[in-house]
């Protein structure tokens, strides 16, 4: 639930900001969007001083960490940290137990173009391919953002509850929380592959709005697989879970702004329903997402035997 409320904030601003920043443009220009975003994001930095996991620690306690190192600190610190550094590491490996954890990160790893087309790269995009002027493709972006908050607040609730009711079909019903999500999570891959197809052959804007409100349907992809991602650690372990979640993101974004750039240097050098060939891309990576999530298995210890009480939770481990 935390993962939904961070995801509902987050679409919030997508919502509002490009269309303010959109109607700025066009009426004084684009410097003044520049100084409203520097100012934002100084002010978001200057919040997290607030946060208490942020404070500088005490007096007492730098006092004490001083006295344990005494003279040549500094110069064992370094060595120090490395081998802290190394430990951590190996630990992070070894918590990898799990074949379904890890098809869970490479199910991440493969949809991390999923975000990027539907952010930063949508608006390049639409510009090129419907020469809409730069300061009114921000309009595009509110409703994605728009389309993303109704899904989450919305869509996502009611399918949860619904493939818990009784009168669901076997296939879609599910017995437990857990169970649930991952359904979740294949539907949600599947809405991305439906959407992303529609997109890229879509000729017209109207038929674009149409692929990206189906597009949207996808938006709490990224959120349920990090609830997924706890299932098959201990409660213990569940920050370097998330850490280790962050980082195949990250080593995803390595590749996904230059394949979206490069298959849309590819798409516009062959014209035609090519120049869509970027949103190919993302429904076959969604493509790969899901088929990865079908091999994933939940664990066969109940919930609140392993998982919450900080046992070991069982589960298919590698042969």
């Amino acid at each position: 639930m935390g993962f939904m409320r961070l995801h509902i904030v987050a679409m919030v601003g997508n919502l509002i900001t490009p269309g303010l920043s959109a109607m700025m443009m066009g009426r004084m220009g684009s410097w003044p969007v520049m100084y409203v975003s520097v100012a934002s994001s100084a002010i978001s930095v200057l919040g997290t001083r607030f946060l208490p996991e942020t404070k500088p620690k005490t007096v007492e306690e730098d006092g004490e960490a001083s006295l344990a190192g005494g003279r040549g600190s500094a110069s064992t610190g370094a060595a120090a940290t490395w081998r802290h550094f190394a430990a951590m590491a190996k630990e992070s490996v070894a918590m990898i137990k799990s074949r379904s954890l890890v098809l869970v990160l490479a199910a991440s790893l493969v949809s991390i173009a999923l975000v990027y087309s539907t952010m930063q790269f949508l608006a390049q995009f639409s510009s090129k391919r419907y020469g809409l002027p730069l300061s009114e493709t921000g309009y595009l972006l509110s409703v994605g953002g728009f389309g993303n908050l109704i899904t989450i607040v919305f869509v996502m609730p009611a399918v949860a509850v619904w493939l818990r009711a009784d009168s669901t079909p076997k296939p879609f019903r599910q017995a437990d929380d857990r169970s649930r999500d991952l359904m979740l999570a294949k539907l949600s891959g599947a809405s991305a592959i439906v959407g992303g197809l529609c997109m890229a052959a879509a000729p017209t804007i109207p038929t674009f709005i149409g692929g990206m409100v189906i597009l949207s349907l996808a938006s709490g992809f990224s959120s349920i697989l990090r609830s997924l991602v706890v299932v098959y650690v201990d409660v213990t372990q569940r920050t370097r879970a998330f850490t280790i979640f962050m980082i195949s993101e990250t080593i995803g974004s390595g590749y996904a702004h230059p394949m979206l750039a490069g298959l849309f240097s590819l798409g516009m050098r062959y014209g035609g329903i090519w120049i869509g060939l970027p949103y190919f891309g993302v429904a076959v990576g969604c493509v790969l997402a899901v088929g990865f999530l079908m091999f994933v298995r939940m664990p066969q210890q109940p919930l609140d035997e392993g998982h919450e009480s900080g046992g070991e939770v069982e589960d298919d481990g590698w042969p």
